[in-house]
């Protein structure tokens, strides 16, 4: 099983990005969705795949966010908030860091033209120009989904 978190995912681009993801079918595949309010959370529950569940998690606090990412096992996080505060992806970072190897963070955001992080914790960061397409394949290659069905 691998696990997914999305921060973010009631944004712009966090919308596209879980409309894509509730279109595959990956029976292996478990998705964490942060959530600020109440209508969001109504929102990724009702999400007509049913593979997202909702968590409310303070970004800016570190404790929280390496408790939740040790106890459910997170391979992945998918960070899409925003870029103007780059600080609160630090406890995210930072957290997946500490798990061990085999982990993944992915970074983008709509203010911005390119995706510049999305690598392996251990490799060299690549920059991306196509954000949603390249986002997509870069999380289809994490997953090992050479042909996901739709």
């Amino acid at each position: 099983m691998i696990h997914l978190l999305v921060t973010g995912g009631s944004g712009y681009i966090g919308g596209e990005i879980l409309a894509q993801l509730g279109g595959l079918v990956i029976p292996e595949l478990q998705v964490f969705v942060t959530v600020r309010q109440d209508q969001h959370e109504v929102a990724v529950k009702e999400f007509p795949s049913g593979l997202f569940t909702p968590v409310r998690l303070d970004l800016s606090d570190k404790e929280p966010i390496k408790s939740f990412i040790s106890e459910n096992e997170i391979d992945v996080v998918f960070e899409l908030t925003s870029a103007f505060n780059a600080d609160i992806a630090l406890p995210s970072i930072e957290a997946l860091a500490s798990c061990g190897e085999g982990k993944s963070y992915i970074s983008m955001s709509s203010r911005s033209r390119h995706l510049y992080y999305c690598h392996s914790l251990n490799q060299k960061p690549q920059q991306r120009t196509d954000q949603r397409s390249q986002t997509l394949l870069s999380l289809r290659r994490l997953l090992h989904v050479k042909n996901p069905v739709r």
